[in-house]
């Protein structure tokens, strides 16, 4: 719909041309669309820009996907980061929270987009990537054990991270990596994965996490 205030709806707009935006000198009152142009107003001063000649589908194949992947991604970094109360960062991009660099991860290696359905793989899945060596770890009876790294220091800590795979909910186990083993049972649908963290002077540095 057409607004026009003024008694001269004939009265030659002159429009200054910047790119596909510009603004009317004349007091008229016009909103909408009129042929391939779009006349609107914005704290008292009336604009006028192209209309758009192509209206892109929201809703391809592609474009769901990509929306299915990132909400996967979110919610599985959001469960993960309110059970940890944060999460891990090793960065030299500062301003790149840790937090978007897990959304980001997980959409890289934990998502499966090949069938029909988007959904996780829990497989490919890496919690957190990082400069120290991984994990070398041994499976037993009673939990998990592993070997120490090289210039292993003593304020290293080793995270065992545990997700259903139907509700998302999160275990934690920590033990101090000198101990060299943690007693845990695995559970039915519940994936686990193992990554170390040193933290020195308010830095962290982080392992490649490892699927158990």
């Amino acid at each position: 719909m057409i607004q026009v205030k003024h008694p001269d709806i004939m009265h030659k707009i002159s429009i200054f041309q910047r790119k596909d935006m510009g603004k009317t000198e004349h007091q008229l009152q016009i909103r909408g669309k009129i042929g391939p142009l779009i006349y609107y107003t914005v704290k008292g001063k009336q604009y006028v820009r192209t209309a758009p000649t192509r209206v892109r589908q929201p809703n391809t194949a592609e474009q769901l996907q990509v929306r299915s992947k990132f909400a996967l991604a979110n919610a599985l970094a959001s469960a993960l980061h309110r059970a940890m109360k944060g999460w891990f960062l090793e960065s030299k991009v500062e301003s790149q929270r840790a937090y978007n660099q897990l959304v980001k991860r997980i959409q890289a290696t934990g998502i499966d987009t090949s069938g029909e359905e988007v959904c996780y793989d829990f497989e490919r899945l890496l919690l957190t990537e990082g400069s120290l060596a991984d994990l070398e770890l041994t499976k037993h009876a009673e939990g998990i054990s592993w070997k120490l790294p090289a210039q292993t220091k003593a304020n290293t800590t080793v995270f065992l991270i545990g997700i259903h795979e139907d509700s998302l909910e999160v275990q934690i186990h920590s033990s101090a990596i000198a101990n060299q083993s943690l007693n845990v049972q695995t559970e039915e649908k519940t994936h686990f994965y193992m990554f170390y963290v040193q933290r020195n002077n308010n830095k962290e540095k982080v392992s490649r996490s490892v699927k158990v």
